[in-house]
């Protein structure tokens, strides 16, 4: 891994210090300084063609840059795997932040495909060539993958959501597999939260524990939800949303984990 690069964040008004980007291989070109934008962003849905570089990973000796990534980007990473948006303000470049293990960092970068967007309109307005043999029709399909970028670049961006609330606490899980799949990533995000993890430096005692806390709390959760198909509830088979679940986690990790 090579020495660090320093890139500079603004949010509403306040700079970021010390923000350090460790990546290996040859240094990224940063367009800073970078400002934030109301918007969160899904890592995994931006096309591969956008991504500039490997994801980095980020790291500050600076209080109130740790403080800034733990306050606004771990909540929204941990539940629902969003990030953070950053833009240049010289360049058509975006940062986007996201945890996974490590607070990662990857670069965006829209200069490489409005070029080819633009040497498609100029090609487009060129005169035909009388060298080309014109009398058979074109054939369509050719055209197909530019006209999709074309569409989509007139289009917002796919992979940023506006900031609004999440619709993932009213998901409908359809099937119990969905259901324990959700219930398992609730808790694990609920044990990080906590700063319970396996795989940070615990005792062999405490991961231990932290295994019997998961488990419990896994079992208790399945057998919690099994309150809203209760006919005495006066509920008929109701379906299940990630609030729920959420909900009644949360609830068991305060008995099983939390101190007042």
């Amino acid at each position: 891994m090579e020495d660090p690069t320093t890139v500079s964040l603004t949010y509403q008004n306040t700079s970021l210090q010390d923000v350090q980007v460790w990546s290996a291989g040859p240094a990224t070109p940063y367009f800073s300084p970078y400002h934030h934008l109301d918007a969160t962003v899904l890592p995994t849905a931006i096309p591969l063609y956008l991504i500039l570089a490997p994801p980095a990973t980020i790291y500050s000796n600076d209080a109130s840059t740790a403080e800034f990534f733990k306050t606004h980007l771990l909540p929204i990473s941990l539940a629902n795997g969003l990030g953070l948006l950053f833009k240049s303000d010289s360049a058509d470049q975006y940062l986007v932040f996201y945890y996974d293990d490590h607070i990662r960092m990857l670069v965006i970068d829209f200069d490489g495909l409005n070029n080819a967007l633009a040497l498609i309109d100029v090609n487009s307005s060129i005169a035909s060539n009388t060298f080309i043999d014109t009398r058979r029709a074109p054939v369509q399909e050719n055209t197909l993958v530019f006209d999709k970028v074309l569409e989509r670049k007139k289009q917002p961006n796919p992979f940023i959501e506006s900031a609004k609330p999440s619709t993932n606490s009213l998901l409908v899980l359809s099937s119990q597999e969905h259901i324990n799949q959700a219930v398992n990533k609730v808790i694990l995000s609920g044990l990080r939260i906590r700063g319970l993890s396996t795989s940070l430096g615990h005792s062999s005692n405490d991961k231990l524990t932290i295994k019997e806390i998961y488990h419990m709390t896994y079992k208790a959760a399945l057998f919690g939800l099994r309150k809203y198909n209760y006919s005495f509830n006066g509920s008929t088979k109701k379906k299940i949303t990630m609030d729920d679940i959420q909900d009644v986690v949360e609830r068991l990790l305060e008995v099983f984990v939390d101190v007042v």
